[in-house]
């Protein structure tokens, strides 16, 4: 009687563990994609610098929120652990360019200029999706974590006044890294069995240095893409 309850139980084991794998997929289903959109920036980004040839020390008096293009390149897996989980690895880029105020103070004189004002973020984000990924349409919601270096200039005309006018060109960068969090949503729509189309909006942050202080960087982004599935 114990030998064939043991016997069944390993059957009954086996039966389960068959389900459990066969449920698994064997092989993933592998998309590459690239996207193009317009991105918004809301940043906290301020800075202060001297100017030797003027005598003067230059400061941000106004918010720096800019806007400009988006470009992605991204590498999916669909269904590698469950069936609507995806993991992807994305390269995104984003451009931004934006007017800027400076106040400009000398020992004998203060004046305001304007400036313009870029900022160039290219950053390596592994993400993970949960995608419908049965059918032709995909709805989808990731979650993404990277590294991002983060570049800005400021480039700006200053005119000193008496006793001598002087009109020169006043340009300062920095640049450095910092780790990026991303959430995006997003529909793809296959036009045929490999080639798919879609839409994505995604809200994209970092916590860096630049200018010798502590920025937040916050990008609001939405953009279309092109994909191909193999």
């Amino acid at each position: 009687m114990a030998m064939g309850y043991r016997r069944l139980s390993f059957s009954a084991g086996t039966v389960c563990l068959g389900l459990l794998v066969s449920s698994v997929p064997a092989v993933a289903d592998y998309r590459i994609e690239t996207s193009i959109g317009i991105a918004h920036g809301d940043h906290d980004v301020t800075f202060s610098e001297s100017v030797e040839r003027f005598g003067l020390s230059i400061k941000s008096v106004s918010t720096v929120n800019g806007s400009g293009p988006t470009i992605t390149i991204g590498f999916w897996a669909d269904g590698l652990i469950h069936e609507n989980l995806s993991l992807g690895l994305e390269y995104l880029r984003i451009e931004n360019s934006a007017d800027l105020a400076l106040a400009a103070r000398g020992p004998d004189q203060s004046v305001a200029v304007d400036a313009d004002f870029e900022l160039d973020i290219t950053t390596i984000l592994v993400n993970a999706a949960y995608r419908r990924n049965g059918g032709a349409i995909h709805p989808y919601a990731a979650l993404g974590i990277g590294a991002a270096r983060a570049a800005g200039e400021v480039d700006s005309e200053i005119t000193t006044g008496a006793p001598m006018s002087e009109t020169g060109e006043v340009r300062f960068s920095d640049s450095n890294y910092a780790p990026a969090v991303q959430v995006a949503i997003g529909l793809d729509y296959d036009v045929t069995k490999r080639i798919y189309v879609g839409a994505a909006a995604r809200y994209f942050t970092i916590d860096t240095r630049l200018f010798g202080r502590d920025e937040v960087v916050r990008e609001l982004a939405a953009g279309v893409k092109l994909g191909l599935s193999f």
